[in-house]
């Protein structure tokens, strides 16, 4: 956490460096020196959010691997893999630094990072890191393809890092690393097919990807990440089957998802992402069991929301929006009475309550009142003597 100290060494080291490479200019390691410590210096701008002295960072590293590369002329040496492979990591980060404000610049600066490693893992095939970096820059690029709606263009890109990791895993496949990277590539194979509407091979992506991450969940029980990653598989799976009008498999996979998410944060109670994950498996699974009259089940989710979220006005009314959809669907003629254990009075009850929590909290009262969501119930007497609010 020390950034201002990290970054005044860095600017330190640069000087020194570019000192020597004026004094002996023909050894490009004094060179290749000098670019790492730019590059190093660039993702402590960028993680500071000073993005343009990140991006001239950057730049001179770039300008000076691209040196080293052109003076190379060991060609298929060791010297030449390592040159190239720092100037696609640099491109990778610029990518990286403009994926959000200027995605064409991240586009290209990808385009640029692929065609280095690429050509790398052609000359150096004996080299798996190469083969490695190349998946992982064929699963960045495809994120920024996702997020920009290219998700034919998205789908290609990782089927390339899957075909990638396959090949490496076929002389290690015992690496967990590869491993790791795999699943991750199908599940984000999986979301690019199902966006395109190929929900047939979405969903065989998805199986996949859950296949390689419960074998890494059960080697490695120890690792709350991998089970963690296990759940968002198959919370990505339950809503493409849900989208195939599967209510049942839906509903089967949601179970999975969200016992494996509420067992890690109840392992990781202080971890923001895991909490994060349990409610969003906790939203799309209570959707479906509304939509399905599960709605004891249904209740159960709203109530785990409601433990997750004591103190935060949004995530509240999110919840009494829940509450109420239930109260609503109880006594009506499509529903029968068994199907919720709880009255209709109970549920009101429990609607009134998390708007006052939310209330106490932040929420505007105002905004509940006249909020479409609750306008039929704040037209219901019962309802209003359970908020206790005066008119």
């Amino acid at each position: 956490s020390r950034t201002a100290e990290a970054e005044k060494r860095f600017r330190h080291a640069i000087e020194l460096q570019r000192r020597l490479v004026q004094r002996r200019d023909r050894e490009l390691r004094f060179r290749r020196d000098l670019a790492l410590s730019y590059n190093n210096l660039g993702l402590l701008l960028s993680e500071q959010g000073r993005r343009d002295e990140a991006a001239e960072a950057y730049q001179s590293a770039v300008g000076l691997h691209g040196e080293i590369v052109k003076q190379s002329s060991l060609a298929n040496s060791e010297k030449d893999e390592l040159a190239g492979r720092y100037l696609a990591a640099t491109h990778g980060n610029i990518a990286a630094l403009n994926a959000d404000r200027a995605p064409e610049v991240a586009r290209k600066s990808y385009a640029q990072a692929l065609s280095i490693l690429r050509s790398l893992v052609a000359r150096h095939p004996q080299q798996p890191d190469l083969a490695r970096d190349l998946a992982l820059t064929c699963n960045n690029l495809g994120a920024l393809q996702s997020r920009l709606g290219e998700h034919v263009s998205a789908a290609a890109t990782y089927a390339e890092a899957i075909e990638t990791l396959q090949r490496l895993l076929a002389a290690s496949p015992k690496s967990t690393a590869y491993r790791r990277d795999l699943a991750l590539s199908q599940n984000n194979f999986g979301l690019a097919l199902a966006r395109d509407g190929r929900a047939v091979d979405a969903e065989s992506a998805f199986r996949q990807a859950a296949d390689v991450q419960q074998q890494l969940a059960a080697e490695y029980p120890e690792s709350l990440n991998d089970a963690s990653s296990l759940g968002s598989i198959w919370n990505n799976l339950s809503m493409t089957l849900e989208g195939q009008q599967r209510a049942a498999d839906a509903l089967s996979a949601y179970e999975q998802a969200y016992k494996i998410q509420n067992q890690v944060l109840k392992d990781a109670p202080s971890v923001p992402r895991y909490r994060e994950f349990l409610d969003r498996t906790c939203v799309n699974f209570a959707r479906l069991c509304r939509e399905e009259n599960r709605l004891d089940k249904a209740l159960q989710l709203a109530l785990r929301r409601r433990e997750l979220w004591p103190e935060n006005p949004d995530r509240l009314w999110s919840i009494a929006v829940e509450f109420s959809d239930i109260a609503k669907r109880i006594g009506s003629d499509q529903i029968p009475s068994a199907s919720i254990s709880m009255s209709r009075h109970d549920c009101l009850q429990l609607v009134a309550e998390t708007l006052n929590i939310g209330i106490r909290h932040g929420l505007n009262r105002k905004a509940a009142e006249e909020a479409d969501e609750f306008r039929d119930l704040m037209l219901d007497v019962q309802f209003r003597s359970l908020l206790g609010w005066s008119k």
